[in-house]
């Protein structure tokens, strides 16, 4: 029985390097991930002052100029700070809360709409 037990423990050594390597390199990408959606929130915040300061007609227009820019080319990606600064203030503006930065992100998001998802206790 000895002996059958050797080739086992080897295979779990493999299995447990082999877990060990794929771990290291899927949180490699989810720091990627991580640093990139930590530099959206960060242009929305850079953003909101300026966002604060239009009149509540200019932040309406601004839902036209962003699909605007979009059927002129710009990607989405590029306009989501400045669209979430425009939702962030109007929020603040009509709801009188202001969105967290963690909001700020398309993980966010997904955060909150499965929380909301979820059936309360």
């Amino acid at each position: 029985m000895a002996e059958s037990a050797g080739p086992t423990v080897a295979k779990a050594e493999v299995r447990s390097r082999t877990v060990a390597v794929l771990d290291r390199i899927l949180r490699a990408g989810e720091g990627r991930i991580l640093r990139k959606l930590a530099g959206i929130a960060e242009q929305v915040n850079l953003l909101e002052g300026d966002f604060t300061a239009m009149s509540d007609g200019e932040l309406r227009a601004q839902t036209d100029e962003f699909k605007k820019r979009h059927a002129d080319g710009e990607s989405l990606d590029d306009l989501l700070p400045e669209a979430f600064a425009t939702v962030r203030e109007a929020a603040r503006r009509t709801l009188g809360q202001r969105h967290f930065d963690v909001h700020a992100t398309p993980s966010g998001w997904a955060g909150c709409i499965a929380s909301s998802a979820s059936p309360s206790v």
